[in-house]
């Protein structure tokens, strides 16, 4: 008489999804965290994972195979306003389980900026005649920040007529003017050559100042130098000028 031992083997069972939930559209990082549950097998045999993420266009964007972790963080940004696809098949040493649902997200598009120095005040001391700018920092310049997931343009324009009272010196005129610059430590947070690196008047309707305002924490930030010549006229007195800056998304 002879015995046979069959040795079966039993597919794992199906992992479910975690984060980004189905239907997410108000993802704004850009270097997602996919999580998902650990999957369970009636043979306690070791599990590995295999990420497929994807759109609609087809063709897998992430393919991570055969990790042990229930989680995987992308190493490279993801598309704004773009419908992402994602699930999980997980398996043992022999066989694949069933594959997870499907889930989708969107990661929304954000422009979002701030005047991280919103403010400068160049004293009460300035004769008529006299000039005075903020690119040796007294005064300080002004200074934008995108905290957005977007490259930025930005555009500046007065809210009033200009700091000038004098006839013909209302705004726009090349005695109150503006420029770009690189804020200190982040040379490269924007397009220089699309950008007002050099003094221009400060418009009254929106002119693009800044071009491709970068948002990733490292360099997203850039400063406004300010310059003023005091028309040889203008009556003395308090004088001050607000300028708008507005956002749009430049990618």
């Amino acid at each position: 008489n002879s015995t046979a031992l069959k040795v079966s083997n039993s597919p794992p069972n199906q992992t479910s999804l975690s984060l980004p939930f189905n239907g997410n559209n108000t993802v704004f990082n850009r270097t997602i965290n996919f999580i998902w549950i650990n999957g369970s097998d009636a043979d306690n045999d070791t599990l590995y994972y295999n990420l497929l993420v994807n759109t609609s266009v087809g063709g897998y964007l992430i393919n991570i195979t055969d990790t042990l972790a229930n989680n995987y963080v992308s190493t490279s940004e993801l598309s704004v306003d773009t419908v992402y696809y994602w699930f999980v098949c997980v398996k043992d040493e022999n066989l694949y389980g069933q594959c997870s649902a499907i889930f989708n997200f969107t990661i929304a598009s954000q422009v979002s900026l701030q005047l991280i120095a919103d403010n400068t005040t160049f004293g009460v001391d300035i004769a008529p005649n006299t000039e005075d700018n903020t690119t040796d920092d007294v005064p300080s310049p002004l200074k934008i920040q995108n905290d957005g997931n977007v490259l930025t343009n930005v555009n500046i324009s007065l809210a009033d007529l200009g700091l000038w009272t004098s006839p013909g010196y209302q705004a726009p005129t090349n005695k109150f003017q503006y420029k770009i610059n690189n804020n200190t430590g982040e040379a490269g947070a924007f397009n220089w050559s699309g950008s007002q690196t050099t003094f221009a008047a400060i418009p009254v309707s929106n002119g693009t100042a800044l071009a491709l305002l970068n948002y990733s924490e490292a360099i997203d930030s850039a400063r406004i130098d300010i310059n003023i010549s005091v028309p040889s006229d203008e009556p003395a007195g308090f004088k001050s000028s607000s300028i708008l800056f507005t956002g749009w998304i430049g990618e």
